[in-house]
């Protein structure tokens, strides 16, 4: 057989092989477009259960790559994650497994802020992260100080990354209202017992007596 029949022979099997992967990326494709359709809709009734995986029949990650929807997975997932801890925040306060789902949610929100593939998803990203710091300011007291100003500034970032953003707007209105609220009501219960500087208060000088 010589040389230019073996090359003719390969550059025949490169074709049907090209040829194969491109029909397996449409097949992929239009998978891809039914699953998001199906899960999205799952999702809203029961977000558990939305998983957004299609499968993939062309090797090598090469549909993810050629249609993009590695970006699209990990910000609907982090989605997922946030509204199952919200749920657990309203509903299982008590429940053990609340500190981990936070948390899961958290690093999810966090990687798509990094990494996101447009600065609208990062911007969805950082309003999430705002929400759960704001949903732990009025489960925990004790630490809800921090908790706001974390708030304040992941909704922050927010609006920086996209400033079409209204819901990070909203948010961030809210949080700084009654940030200054509490801070207020501190100021007057402080004032009340005494213990604002100022006449009648006993900052002045210490002396004999009492």
């Amino acid at each position: 057989m010589s040389v230019r029949r073996v090359a003719s022979i390969v550059v025949g099997l490169a074709a049907l092989a090209g040829a194969v992967v491109l029909v397996l990326v449409a097949v992929d494709a239009r998978a891809w477009s039914a699953t998001v359709r199906d899960d999205d809709a799952l999702f809203r009734v029961k977000p558990g259960q939305a998983t957004w995986d299609g499968g993939a029949h062309a090797p090598f990650g090469l549909s993810q790559r050629l249609l993009g929807t590695a970006d699209d997975v990990r910000l609907r997932r982090a989605i997922r994650a946030f509204q199952l801890a919200r749920i657990q925040t309203t509903f299982f306060i008590q429940d053990p497994g609340l500190q981990a789902a936070k948390a899961k949610a958290t690093l999810a929100l966090v990687d798509v802020e990094r990494k996101g593939p447009d600065n609208r998803a990062r911007s969805t990203a950082a309003n999430l992260l705002g929400v759960l710091a704001f949903q732990e300011a009025r489960l925990d007291p004790s630490t809800a100080l921090s908790s706001i100003r974390r708030a304040t500034l992941s909704f922050r970032r927010a609006i920086l990354w996209d400033a079409a953003n209204e819901d990070a707007k909203s948010n961030l209105e809210l949080v700084l209202r009654l940030a200054q609220a509490a801070t207020q009501t501190r100021r007057d219960q402080e004032g009340l017992f005494g213990n604002s500087r100022g006449k009648g208060t006993g900052a002045g000088r210490g002396g004999t007596g009492y």
